[in-house]
């Protein structure tokens, strides 16, 4: 049994005061894990047993309890999915401790949010390589198993039903009266149960109703350079069987590890969970060249040059959040240690519009038009064009890019540089 003690802290990100766990020396490199998205779910009712091997194994942990559960603060969105919600919950948690760098582990929701987050380009989180143990990313889930979990009445006898399906409740070394009282606990923390609930609220005009676009992962992963682990458990009752084989042909080199047990075997198979995960994070390790360039996201210092970008040194270039447009980086994003990002974009040629209903999630994203026109469709706007000299400040609204001018050239001014786009779901 490990003598390693978890450090309960607090810390407000994005505007929430938001419990964590810490534990490790503070110089060694930093593990972000995410745990479930069940009743009683919270750092330590997830990650309590593998945390501390982790930091036997020379790393430093750090365990958000993710909005709405444990600790922090008691929040939900209704504009917005779950996922998105949490997905920047955990990248403003990111920001406050200034992390640059960390290895991302997800297990169930954890998982998703943490395939999630490598579909938004550039990522929302400073990502040095990613794990999910059973997190899809959405699909090839079992409905039958998804509305069981869901399914919970304040009782021990709920708790002790949600965990038999996602642990065995007689695997060797595994308490599960005192887990199962444990989680119970958390389960029944004020704000908890309403929080998770809120999900399922739905107008009645919307019930039923087609979502704004067909979602395209995980064929939104294609392009993704980030170590990616996925851990498959034998006898998950919450996912299909070879969900894995899905997300390997978008990702040829993605690791699949298929291991022993139910749906979060992190919970009663902490040891092979740790060993697991340290085997893969030295494998990152090895494979990282010595001279990577450190990761700029979000938080740095302030701007201490003039940068001048002069036409004529102009370079557009492929790599941003559309394959159809060209950017160019006016170099405020170096400048700004990833604080902010300011580019001209125009489209490339042949390539026909394909950004469906999407949401940018950013404290500021202004688009000035330079050259041509746009046209966008928003839920409270219409339909409307942009022409040479108009100019929109986006809010987090849901909207369409329906089409532009061949000769568009639009100024964007963006904060942080590594915003949050998703797609809506």
């Amino acid at each position: 049994m490990s003598n390693t003690q978890l450090n309960e802290k607090y810390i407000v990100a994005g505007g929430f005061k938001t419990r964590y766990v810490e534990a490790g020396p503070a110089d060694a490199v930093p593990v972000v894990l995410l745990h479930d998205g069940g009743f009683g779910a919270c750092a330590e009712t997830s990650w309590g047993g593998v945390a501390p091997l982790l930091v036997q194994g020379g790393y430093r942990v750090l365990i958000p309890d993710l909005l709405g559960f444990g600790g922090t603060d008691k929040a939900y969105f209704f504009d917005r999915s779950p996922v998105a919600s949490r997905m920047k919950h955990v990248g403003d948690f990111c920001a406050a401790l200034s992390l640059q760098s960390a290895h991302f582990v997800g297990t169930s929701f954890g998982g998703t949010l943490v395939m999630r987050a490598l579909t938004v380009k550039p990522h929302p989180w400073p990502i040095a390589s990613a794990c999910s143990i059973a997190g899809t990313g959405g699909p090839w889930r079992v409905p039958e198993a998804m509305a069981k979990l869901a399914e919970f009445d304040g009782s021990v006898e709920a708790i002790a039903r949600l965990v038999s399906m996602i642990a065995d409740p007689a695997h060797e070394g595994f308490d599960h009266d005192a887990y199962v009282k444990e989680r119970h606990a958390k389960s029944l923390v004020p704000g908890h149960y309403a929080a998770l609930s809120a999900a399922r609220l739905q107008a009645p005009w919307e019930q039923g109703g087609p979502s704004a676009q067909a979602d395209a992962y995980p064929k939104s992963l294609e392009g993704c350079t980030v170590p990616l682990l996925l851990v498959e458990p034998s006898d998950d009752p919450s996912c299909q069987p070879g969900w894995t084989s899905h997300i390997q042909k978008v990702l040829p080199a993605v690791k699949v590890e298929k291991i022993s047990g139910r749906h979060t075997p992190n919970i009663d198979r902490p040891q092979l969970v740790a060993d697991l995960l340290l085997q893969w994070l030295e494998q990152v390790r090895e494979s990282r060249p010595q001279n990577a360039a450190k990761r700029l996201h979000g938080q740095g210092r302030a701007l201490t040059e003039t940068i001048i970008s002069r036409l004529k040194d102009a370079e557009f270039k492929s790599e941003g959040l559309r394959t159809y447009f060209e950017y160019r980086d006016l170099g405020v994003t170096e400048a700004t240690d990833g604080r902010f990002v300011a580019r001209v974009i125009r489209p490339r040629d042949g390539l026909p519009v394909s950004a469906g209903w999407h949401v940018h999630y950013a404290d500021f994203r202004l688009l000035y038009v330079l050259k041509g026109w746009l046209k966008f469709h928003y839920k409270d706007h219409g339909t409307f064009e942009l022409k040479a000299g108009d100019a929109i400040f986006q809010a987090p609204d849901p909207h369409a890019e329906l089409e532009h001018s061949e000769d568009i050239e639009v100024l964007e001014v963006a904060s942080p540089a590594d915003f949050v786009t998703e797609d809506c779901i």
